[in-house]
């Protein structure tokens, strides 16, 4: 396009509008830089590059068909309606792809939302049970050394009951029971306050 001045634009397009087939080639080729170098930009499913620049190119042919020379600059017009026509073509194929449903079958009896739907997976509950192991944890990991032992030896790692921790570290049960009572009160407060 560099090489054809507004004038000369102007003048092909007014020729090509009264049948000339020469100007409305040499108008194509004077845009062909702009169509390419927009259809390079543009991706559609099912389109290829050719289908693209033809598009470009029916562009030109309808534009000089509508264009009135009394009122604008061809080379603006043009430019604007090859790119509102690539935008209009990806709109259509998005809207296109849109109305696809969840239930359209695959083949063999496949849909899209048998191969989403899992039923023993609940995204919401597990991020929710993740987050609340990881605060009882951090309250557990704030617990003297004492309390929190007794809490990791029965409920974490279920070595056995309190008599059994009682038996095994030396230590009177009912002083296990209490710890274990302490434990869970200031695990209470640790939780209210999180």
């Amino acid at each position: 396009m560099k090489k054809y001045s507004w004038e000369k634009i102007e003048k092909l397009v007014r020729e090509a509008q009264v049948g000339d087939k020469n100007a409305m080639e040499e108008l194509m080729k004077a845009f062909e830089n702009y169509i390419y170098k927009s259809a390079m930009n543009v991706y559609v499913s099912g389109y290829d590059q050719e289908d693209l620049m033809q598009l470009g190119f029916m562009t030109v042919m309808n534009a000089v068909e509508k264009y009135d020379v009394s009122r604008s600059n061809f080379i603006n017009y043009i430019t604007l309606a090859i790119t509102n026509n690539f935008r209009c073509l990806i709109r259509n194929k998005a809207k296109e792809n849109a109305t696809l449903s969840l239930d359209v079958d695959l083949g063999e009896g496949f849909s899209i939302i048998d191969t989403l739907q899992d039923e023993g997976v609940n995204i919401e509950e597990d991020y929710a049970n993740e987050e609340l192991g990881r605060v009882i944890r951090e309250a557990i990991e704030g617990l003297p050394f004492k309390l929190q032992e007794i809490i990791i030896y029965v409920y974490i790692e279920e070595k056995g009951s309190f008599k059994e921790y009682a038996n095994e570290y030396g230590v009177n049960y009912n002083t296990v029971i209490k710890r274990k009572n302490l434990a869970f009160e200031k695990l209470k407060r640790a939780l209210k306050t999180r």
